[in-house]
């Protein structure tokens, strides 16, 4: 028994048919792949291509993310005691059970003293020099404000990290 591939959308313009053996079946399907991937081409369109697999939950990586999430964007700890953070995530995961603001406070902590260690170790295991910059700026709104900011040369790059920014108050 032969097998016939012909296309669902346009036969009439193919000038070749695909065949296959029935019992051929485990030889794979590239060559149907490109025959598709061309005909798509052809008419100016793409391969719908799959979502990307789900990021499997974890407690562990949840708490994480409400951790990190708290640190980058200047959220109160607190904010898991949001009602509509709350129904947020009962949407996306029901029963899902979100730790307490003590927990998140804990985390944050944890987080702070492994990445420190690992930043320590980083520039002590670094061959070149670390500059500290203390740097004064003047916004067009006319704020002014000082910066420290740490500067090193790694691997042929010049890199700089903000380690504060602060606003200066005249006290008149």
């Amino acid at each position: 028994m032969t097998l016939i591939f012909t296309c669902k959308t346009h036969p009439q313009n193919h000038t070749s048919v695909r065949t296959r053996l029935r019992g051929k079946s485990g030889d794979g399907t590239s060559n149907l792949q490109k025959d598709v991937d061309t005909c798509l081409r052809k008419q100016g369109r793409e391969r719908v291509k799959p979502a990307p697999a789900a990021i499997p939950y974890s407690e562990a990586a949840h708490r994480a993310l409400i951790a990190l999430r708290c640190a980058k964007n200047a959220r109160p700890i607190n904010s898991v005691l949001d009602e509509d953070y709350k129904l947020e995530v009962e949407m996306l995961r029901p029963g899902t059970k979100l730790p307490s603001p003590m927990t998140v406070q804990r985390d944050l902590l944890y987080i702070y003293e492994q990445a420190s260690i690992a930043v320590k170790n980083y520039f002590l295991q670094l061959n070149s020099t670390i500059h500290l910059v203390l740097d004064g700026w003047t916004s067009p709104l006319v704020s002014s404000y000082l910066g420290l900011v740490v500067v090193w040369f790694d691997q042929g790059v010049i890199h700089r990290a903000i380690l504060e920014f602060i606003r200066c108050v005249a006290n008149l």
